[in-house]
């Protein structure tokens, strides 16, 4: 079967209708992964792994439009789930840490039923399309 190959420049012409197009990231290194995509609109920390270097990396978010930033659209955060024996159990800092720049850069966040074992709070269960008041 012939592979397809699309530019990004195809890709986030594609992306503006109806369509998210996400990425993965678990640890710190999958962030140096898509920090150059500019077709990623919203991200799924999901496991959550290790705490991320969150502030470098919401301050380099790779998405410009002339000279504004263009935030991610959604971040959806998760831990690790099974009975895996060195399973990580996320840190409540790691996941406050994310929630409080997703809130400087008004980034919504969608919080799976996962995390709640290490989340003292309310689940955040916010939506990219449903307008903030």
């Amino acid at each position: 079967m012939p592979e397809i190959i699309l530019s990004t420049e195809i890709l986030a012409q594609i992306a503006q209708y109806n369509i998210m197009l996400g990425a993965t990231v678990t640890n710190n290194s999958d962030l140096k992964r898509i920090y150059d995509n500019d077709c990623i609109s919203f991200l799924s920390i999901e496991p959550l792994l290790e705490e991320l270097n969150c502030e470098t990396f919401f301050s380099r978010q790779p998405h410009y439009d002339g000279d504004d930033v263009k935030k991610y659209d959604w971040m959806i955060i998760g831990a690790e789930t099974g009975k895996r024996k060195n399973k990580v159990v996320p840190k409540p800092e790691w996941i406050e840490q994310i929630v409080k720049e997703c809130r400087t850069w008004d980034i919504p966040i969608f919080m799976k039923k996962s995390i709640k074992p290490y989340w003292d709070r309310e689940l955040i269960t916010e939506f990219p399309w449903v307008k903030k008041f």
